[in-house]
């Protein structure tokens, strides 16, 4: 008798009917744009800046062990604005940017006071106001103090370490 109960049971067991939702209607996301990078090639044809930039920036770009700032620069006529304009514009490889940046900053320090209080105060210069700021100990005194007071009015001040 049981086994006749359960067989009745299960032969009126109901599956619930599961309501499947209404489609949704995909809506395409209209394209942003993206900015221009400048992405150099192993040429001088779309090179925004001078022949000489770009041996600099081709040393930097080296993944081979990191140049010294002193012979990266040897045959510039301006080191400091050649360094400074791989830093501020060309983004890649990135290693490039922030190592012309390090040297700016182990080697000319003291004439790049405005570049570096404007990599530190300018709301898109976040990665090199960083480099900055974790040099600011082993910068001339002069300079550590007008780049740290200029940094702490600006928009990177959380990350201005205090001195000590």
């Amino acid at each position: 008798m049981l086994p006749l109960l359960m067989l009745t049971l299960l032969a009126c067991h109901k599956t619930p009917v599961v309501e499947e939702p209404p489609p949704t209607e995909v809506v395409a996301a209209e394209p942003e744009e993206t900015p221009t990078v400048v992405q150099p090639t192993n040429t001088t044809d779309d090179w925004p800046g001078t022949d000489q930039q770009f041996t600099i920036y081709r040393t930097l770009s080296l993944r081979d062990g990191i140049p010294e700032c002193a012979v990266v620069t040897a045959d510039s006529a301006d080191a400091l604005g050649d360094l400074v304009f791989i830093a501020e514009n060309i983004p890649l490889p990135p290693q490039a940017g922030m190592l012309a940046a390090n040297c700016v900053l182990s080697e000319h320090a003291e004439a790049a006071v405005e570049n570096l209080v404007r990599w530190s105060t300018s709301p898109e210069t976040a990665g090199l106001a960083r480099l900055v700021f974790g040099k600011l100990d082993v910068l001339p005194l002069e300079v550590s103090t007008v780049v740290r007071e200029a940094a702490l009015a600006g928009p990177h001040a959380a990350l201005v370490p205090d001195p000590g």
